[in-house]
Protein backbone atom coordinates (compact mmCIF):
# COMPACT_ATOMS: atom_id res chain seq x y z
CA UNK A 1 0.00 0.00 0.00
CA UNK A 2 2.79 2.41 0.95
CA UNK A 3 4.66 1.53 -2.22
CA UNK A 4 1.64 2.30 -4.36
CA UNK A 5 1.24 5.70 -2.75
CA UNK A 6 4.92 6.49 -3.42
CA UNK A 7 4.55 5.68 -7.06
CA UNK A 8 1.46 7.87 -7.34
CA UNK A 9 3.31 10.76 -5.62
CA UNK A 10 6.27 10.56 -8.02
CA UNK A 11 3.95 10.57 -11.00
CA UNK A 12 2.05 13.61 -9.72
CA UNK A 13 5.34 15.43 -9.07
CA UNK A 14 6.45 14.68 -12.59
CA UNK A 15 3.23 16.14 -13.99
CA UNK A 16 3.69 19.31 -11.97
CA UNK A 17 7.32 20.09 -12.99
CA UNK A 18 7.06 18.98 -16.61
CA UNK A 19 5.63 22.32 -17.81
CA UNK A 20 8.47 24.19 -16.02
CA UNK A 21 11.11 22.08 -17.73
CA UNK A 22 9.37 22.53 -21.06
CA UNK A 23 9.50 26.31 -20.72
CA UNK A 24 13.25 26.35 -19.90
CA UNK A 25 15.29 27.70 -22.80
CA UNK A 26 18.30 25.69 -23.79
CA UNK A 27 21.20 26.44 -26.15
CA UNK A 28 20.95 24.85 -29.53
CA UNK A 29 23.54 22.20 -30.25
CA UNK A 30 26.49 23.46 -32.35
CA UNK A 31 26.60 22.68 -36.03
CA UNK A 32 29.86 22.04 -37.86
CA UNK A 33 30.38 22.49 -41.54
CA UNK A 34 32.80 20.65 -43.79
CA UNK A 35 35.45 23.41 -43.40
CA UNK A 36 35.04 24.09 -39.68
CA UNK A 37 38.26 22.29 -38.72
CA UNK A 38 40.32 23.09 -41.81
CA UNK A 39 43.82 24.08 -40.69
CA UNK A 40 43.32 22.69 -37.19
CA UNK A 41 43.93 19.02 -37.94
CA UNK A 42 46.02 17.39 -40.65
CA UNK A 43 43.85 16.10 -43.48
CA UNK A 44 46.49 13.43 -44.10
CA UNK A 45 48.59 12.04 -41.21
CA UNK A 46 51.61 11.85 -43.51
CA UNK A 47 51.66 15.66 -43.63
CA UNK A 48 52.63 15.76 -39.94
CA UNK A 49 55.79 13.70 -40.42
CA UNK A 50 58.93 14.95 -42.16
CA UNK A 51 59.80 12.82 -45.15
CA UNK A 52 63.42 12.42 -44.05
CA UNK A 53 66.01 13.78 -41.65
CA UNK A 54 68.01 16.80 -42.80
CA UNK A 55 71.24 15.73 -44.44
CA UNK A 56 74.52 17.43 -45.19
CA UNK A 57 73.47 18.33 -48.72
CA UNK A 58 70.40 20.16 -47.46
CA UNK A 59 72.59 22.33 -45.26
CA UNK A 60 74.90 23.43 -48.04
CA UNK A 61 74.87 27.09 -48.83
CA UNK A 62 73.21 28.07 -45.56
CA UNK A 63 73.74 31.73 -44.80
CA UNK A 64 71.90 32.60 -41.58
CA UNK A 65 70.27 35.99 -41.76
CA UNK A 66 70.69 38.35 -38.85
CA UNK A 67 68.02 40.98 -38.41
CA UNK A 68 69.23 44.24 -39.86
CA UNK A 69 71.96 42.66 -41.97
CA UNK A 70 71.78 43.33 -45.69
CA UNK A 71 72.94 40.68 -48.14
CA UNK A 72 72.64 40.19 -51.87
CA UNK A 73 71.78 36.80 -53.31
CA UNK A 74 74.15 37.24 -56.22
CA UNK A 75 77.13 38.08 -54.00
CA UNK A 76 79.36 35.35 -52.62
CA UNK A 77 80.37 35.53 -48.99
CA UNK A 78 84.02 36.42 -48.65
CA UNK A 79 86.15 33.47 -47.62
CA UNK A 80 87.88 34.70 -44.49
CA UNK A 81 89.28 31.38 -43.34
CA UNK A 82 92.82 31.89 -42.09
CA UNK A 83 92.64 35.70 -42.11
CA UNK A 84 92.77 35.76 -38.35
CA UNK A 85 92.02 39.45 -37.84
CA UNK A 86 88.78 39.01 -39.82
CA UNK A 87 87.74 36.07 -37.69
CA UNK A 88 88.39 37.44 -34.22
CA UNK A 89 89.22 40.75 -32.63
CA UNK A 90 92.47 41.16 -30.73
CA UNK A 91 90.41 41.90 -27.62
CA UNK A 92 88.49 38.61 -27.91
CA UNK A 93 91.69 36.60 -28.26
CA UNK A 94 93.43 38.38 -25.40
CA UNK A 95 90.41 37.94 -23.11
CA UNK A 96 90.11 34.25 -23.93
CA UNK A 97 93.80 33.67 -23.24
CA UNK A 98 93.32 35.28 -19.83
CA UNK A 99 90.21 33.17 -19.17
CA UNK A 100 91.96 29.92 -20.09
CA UNK A 101 94.97 30.91 -18.01
CA UNK A 102 92.80 31.33 -14.91
CA UNK A 103 91.26 27.90 -15.49
CA UNK A 104 94.73 26.41 -15.89
CA UNK A 105 95.93 28.08 -12.68
CA UNK A 106 93.17 26.42 -10.67
CA UNK A 107 93.98 22.99 -12.12
CA UNK A 108 97.67 23.11 -11.16
CA UNK A 109 97.25 24.55 -7.66
CA UNK A 110 97.60 21.29 -5.70
CA UNK A 111 99.43 18.02 -6.57
CA UNK A 112 96.63 15.89 -5.12
CA UNK A 113 93.87 17.50 -7.15
CA UNK A 114 96.09 17.43 -10.23
CA UNK A 115 96.70 13.69 -9.84
CA UNK A 116 92.99 13.02 -9.24
CA UNK A 117 92.01 14.35 -12.64
CA UNK A 118 93.15 17.94 -12.79
CA UNK A 119 95.79 16.96 -15.32
CA UNK A 120 93.06 16.15 -17.87
CA UNK A 121 91.61 19.66 -17.62
CA UNK A 122 95.13 21.14 -17.61
CA UNK A 123 95.94 19.33 -20.86
CA UNK A 124 92.81 20.78 -22.46
CA UNK A 125 93.63 24.32 -21.33
CA UNK A 126 97.27 24.03 -22.43
CA UNK A 127 96.20 22.83 -25.86
CA UNK A 128 93.69 25.69 -26.24
CA UNK A 129 96.29 28.21 -25.07
CA UNK A 130 98.88 26.82 -27.50
CA UNK A 131 96.33 27.15 -30.31
CA UNK A 132 95.48 30.73 -29.36
CA UNK A 133 99.13 31.74 -29.19
CA UNK A 134 99.52 30.14 -32.61
CA UNK A 135 96.85 32.53 -33.87
CA UNK A 136 98.55 35.45 -32.14
CA UNK A 137 101.80 34.57 -33.90
CA UNK A 138 100.14 34.86 -37.33
CA UNK A 139 97.70 37.63 -36.44
CA UNK A 140 97.49 40.52 -38.90
CA UNK A 141 97.37 43.67 -36.79
CA UNK A 142 98.17 44.84 -33.29
CA UNK A 143 97.76 42.26 -30.56
CA UNK A 144 99.47 41.62 -27.24
CA UNK A 145 102.26 39.04 -26.78
CA UNK A 146 102.96 38.78 -30.50
CA UNK A 147 106.76 38.79 -30.16
CA UNK A 148 106.63 35.96 -27.63
CA UNK A 149 103.71 34.08 -29.17
CA UNK A 150 105.65 31.53 -31.19
CA UNK A 151 107.79 30.52 -28.21
CA UNK A 152 104.74 30.36 -25.93
CA UNK A 153 102.88 28.26 -28.50
CA UNK A 154 105.69 25.72 -28.70
CA UNK A 155 106.21 25.51 -24.93
CA UNK A 156 102.53 25.06 -24.17
CA UNK A 157 101.98 22.53 -26.95
CA UNK A 158 104.92 20.46 -25.75
CA UNK A 159 103.65 20.37 -22.17
CA UNK A 160 100.11 19.59 -23.36
CA UNK A 161 101.54 16.57 -25.17
CA UNK A 162 103.30 15.44 -22.00
CA UNK A 163 100.26 15.99 -19.79
CA UNK A 164 98.93 12.44 -19.97
CA UNK A 165 99.15 11.55 -16.30
CA UNK A 166 99.01 13.17 -12.88
CA UNK A 167 102.60 12.31 -11.95
CA UNK A 168 104.71 14.73 -9.95
CA UNK A 169 106.99 15.23 -12.97
CA UNK A 170 104.07 16.33 -15.13
CA UNK A 171 102.74 18.50 -12.31
CA UNK A 172 106.10 20.27 -11.98
CA UNK A 173 106.27 20.86 -15.72
CA UNK A 174 102.79 22.37 -15.63
CA UNK A 175 103.83 24.59 -12.72
CA UNK A 176 106.70 25.85 -14.90
CA UNK A 177 104.21 26.72 -17.65
CA UNK A 178 102.09 28.53 -15.10
CA UNK A 179 105.09 30.67 -14.18
CA UNK A 180 105.81 31.29 -17.87
CA UNK A 181 102.24 32.46 -18.38
CA UNK A 182 102.42 34.65 -15.27
CA UNK A 183 105.54 36.30 -16.67
CA UNK A 184 104.16 36.69 -20.18
CA UNK A 185 100.76 38.09 -19.19
CA UNK A 186 102.48 40.30 -16.61
CA UNK A 187 104.55 41.98 -19.32
CA UNK A 188 107.82 40.06 -19.00
CA UNK A 189 109.56 37.82 -21.51
CA UNK A 190 109.69 34.06 -21.24
CA UNK A 191 112.65 33.00 -19.12
CA UNK A 192 113.84 30.21 -21.42
CA UNK A 193 111.91 30.12 -24.68
CA UNK A 194 112.53 27.23 -27.07
CA UNK A 195 114.06 27.85 -30.45
CA UNK A 196 111.63 29.35 -32.95
CA UNK A 197 110.43 26.81 -35.48
CA UNK A 198 107.80 26.59 -38.17
CA UNK A 199 105.26 24.18 -36.78
CA UNK A 200 102.22 22.74 -38.54
CA UNK A 201 98.81 23.30 -37.01
CA UNK A 202 98.34 19.57 -36.64
CA UNK A 203 101.25 19.50 -34.17
CA UNK A 204 99.89 22.42 -32.16
CA UNK A 205 96.11 22.02 -32.17
CA UNK A 206 94.65 18.81 -30.77
CA UNK A 207 91.49 18.24 -32.81
CA UNK A 208 89.74 16.22 -30.11
CA UNK A 209 90.36 19.04 -27.63
CA UNK A 210 89.12 21.64 -30.11
CA UNK A 211 85.95 19.64 -30.75
CA UNK A 212 85.24 19.48 -27.03
CA UNK A 213 86.02 23.19 -26.76
CA UNK A 214 83.57 23.92 -29.58
CA UNK A 215 80.85 21.93 -27.84
CA UNK A 216 81.33 23.93 -24.65
CA UNK A 217 81.17 27.21 -26.55
CA UNK A 218 78.22 26.37 -28.80
CA UNK A 219 76.11 24.26 -26.43
CA UNK A 220 76.75 26.07 -23.15
CA UNK A 221 78.50 29.43 -23.25
CA UNK A 222 76.73 31.02 -26.22
CA UNK A 223 73.21 29.68 -25.50
CA UNK A 224 73.50 30.86 -21.88
CA UNK A 225 74.14 34.39 -23.16
CA UNK A 226 71.75 34.48 -26.13
CA UNK A 227 68.66 32.54 -25.04
CA UNK A 228 67.17 35.76 -23.70
CA UNK A 229 67.72 39.38 -24.64
CA UNK A 230 69.36 40.34 -21.35
CA UNK A 231 72.51 38.31 -22.04
CA UNK A 232 73.17 40.05 -25.34
CA UNK A 233 72.23 43.44 -23.90
CA UNK A 234 74.39 43.10 -20.79
CA UNK A 235 77.38 41.21 -22.22
CA UNK A 236 77.77 41.85 -25.97
CA UNK A 237 81.58 41.69 -25.74
CA UNK A 238 81.42 38.31 -24.01
CA UNK A 239 79.08 36.99 -26.70
CA UNK A 240 81.51 38.22 -29.35
CA UNK A 241 84.46 36.71 -27.49
CA UNK A 242 82.93 33.23 -27.51
CA UNK A 243 81.62 33.49 -31.07
CA UNK A 244 85.04 34.70 -32.25
CA UNK A 245 86.56 31.59 -30.70
CA UNK A 246 84.12 29.40 -32.64
CA UNK A 247 85.15 31.18 -35.85
CA UNK A 248 88.85 30.68 -35.09
CA UNK A 249 88.41 26.99 -34.36
CA UNK A 250 86.31 26.58 -37.50
CA UNK A 251 89.21 27.92 -39.53
CA UNK A 252 91.93 25.99 -37.68
CA UNK A 253 90.10 22.69 -38.22
CA UNK A 254 90.51 23.03 -41.98
CA UNK A 255 94.11 24.23 -42.06
CA UNK A 256 96.52 22.15 -44.14
CA UNK A 257 97.61 19.04 -42.29
CA UNK A 258 94.60 18.83 -39.99
CA UNK A 259 92.54 15.63 -40.12
CA UNK A 260 89.80 15.70 -42.78
CA UNK A 261 91.02 19.10 -44.04
CA UNK A 262 91.01 17.71 -47.57
CA UNK A 263 87.42 16.46 -47.29
CA UNK A 264 85.12 18.82 -49.19
CA UNK A 265 82.06 17.99 -47.08
CA UNK A 266 83.93 18.56 -43.82
CA UNK A 267 85.41 21.84 -45.04
CA UNK A 268 82.00 23.05 -46.16
CA UNK A 269 80.44 22.36 -42.76
CA UNK A 270 83.33 24.03 -40.94
CA UNK A 271 82.85 27.13 -43.07
CA UNK A 272 79.12 27.15 -42.38
CA UNK A 273 79.87 27.08 -38.67
CA UNK A 274 82.45 29.83 -39.12
CA UNK A 275 80.02 32.03 -41.07
CA UNK A 276 77.33 31.61 -38.42
CA UNK A 277 79.82 32.46 -35.65
CA UNK A 278 80.69 35.73 -37.39
CA UNK A 279 77.01 36.61 -37.56
CA UNK A 280 76.61 35.96 -33.83
CA UNK A 281 79.33 38.50 -33.08
CA UNK A 282 77.88 41.04 -35.50
CA UNK A 283 74.40 40.67 -34.03
CA UNK A 284 75.70 41.01 -30.47
CA UNK A 285 77.50 44.24 -31.29
CA UNK A 286 74.25 45.61 -32.76
CA UNK A 287 72.23 44.52 -29.73
CA UNK A 288 70.23 42.15 -31.93
CA UNK A 289 69.40 39.39 -29.45
CA UNK A 290 67.07 37.52 -31.78
CA UNK A 291 69.63 37.53 -34.58
CA UNK A 292 72.35 36.31 -32.22
CA UNK A 293 70.14 33.49 -30.94
CA UNK A 294 69.25 32.36 -34.46
CA UNK A 295 72.89 32.41 -35.55
CA UNK A 296 73.88 30.32 -32.52
CA UNK A 297 71.27 27.84 -33.69
CA UNK A 298 72.97 27.77 -37.09
CA UNK A 299 76.32 27.03 -35.44
CA UNK A 300 74.79 24.03 -33.72
CA UNK A 301 73.01 22.92 -36.86
CA UNK A 302 76.33 22.78 -38.73
CA UNK A 303 78.02 21.04 -35.78
CA UNK A 304 75.27 18.42 -35.52
CA UNK A 305 75.41 17.71 -39.26
CA UNK A 306 79.17 17.28 -39.03
CA UNK A 307 78.90 14.92 -36.05
CA UNK A 308 76.32 12.86 -37.91
CA UNK A 309 78.78 12.34 -40.74
CA UNK A 310 82.13 12.09 -38.99
CA UNK A 311 81.77 11.15 -35.30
Amino acid sequence: MFRSKSIVFVCLLGLLIAPVIAKERRAKPPRFGADSFRGVFFEDISESVAASRPNVQSLRGIRPQVAGAETKDDEETEDVGGAWNKLASAQSIEDEIKRQKLLFDSDVSQPGAFKSGGYVAARTELSILATLFGVVHYYEGDIRWKEQAEAARNLLARTAGNCNSGSIQVFNECKSRKQDLDDLLGGSSLSSPPAATETEWSRIADRSVLMSYLETLSKEKLPDLTNDASGVKDSPDKVKQFSDMVALVGSILIQEGMDEADDEEYVNLSKQMLDAALLVGQAAQKGDADGARKAVGMINQACDACHEQYR
